[in-house]
């Protein structure tokens, strides 16, 4: 926990880096700083406030989960996340990422986390990959195990359709527009090859090494 009196010095035009349709981010050493804007830019719903409690309890690898939450007046206006220096994107750190993408995707679901938001929403580098911006996935606190499990099939479809579409078809790549048939096509390779399981397992059979 952070209190945003400790940490507005820092919210300068010199540590400024970017500014999305939910937050504005800063730049601090080994951490960016995300403070939430007053007005919600995005048409998607923002995570509750318990979902980003529970969410910086979870020890995940390739999801650039919140890592603290910062307080103004008791209320949550931003977080931390761990800085990652974003280059050219990586096929092999995607694929050398996929156990853990498997693993965090099972942990998310397990925990009540219906991921959105995802396509645009990571970075890469020669060593890395990460998703990010995970402030509008829906929580549902629940051990409702028939919810359960049809979370764990939506999230696992939803990150096949990137990974097929970004390898298979050059889809979701920054800046990119008009990809409607990229992604048609990911999502019909994803019903005939992998729907509802890890699409891991198939991509590591037909030894793909990107484009």
């Amino acid at each position: 926990m952070i209190e945003y009196s400790n940490i507005d010095r820092y919210l300068t035009k010199n540590n400024f880096l970017d500014e999305g349709k939910e937050v504005s981010v800063y730049r601090l050493d080994d951490k960016v700083i995300k403070i939430f804007h007053s007005e919600r830019l995005s048409p998607i719903e923002k995570i509750s406030c318990e979902g980003l409690e529970k969410l910086i309890t979870l020890n995940l690898k390739s999801f650039n989960n919140p890592k603290e939450l910062i307080y103004k007046d008791g209320e949550i206006v931003g977080y931390t996340e761990e800085y990652i220096e974003e280059n050219k994107f990586s096929p092999n750190s995607l694929l050398n990422s996929l156990d853990d993408i498997y693993n965090d995707i099972m942990l998310l679901s397990r925990n009540g986390f219906v991921i959105q938001d995802l396509y645009y929403n990571y970075i890469s580098n020669e060593k890395k990959f990460k998703f990010i911006d995970m402030t509008s996935y829906k929580y549902y606190k629940t051990n409702n195990e028939f919810l359960l499990n049809k979370i764990l099939r939506d999230n696992i479809n939803t990150v096949n359709i990137f990974i097929i579409g970004i390898l298979y078809f050059d889809a979701f790549r920054k800046g990119s527009k008009n990809e409607r048939t990229k992604i048609l096509e990911a999502v019909m390779f994803n019903e005939e090859k992998c729907k509802d399981v890890f699409c891991g397992d198939y991509i590591r059979k037909s030894k793909i090494k990107g484009k």
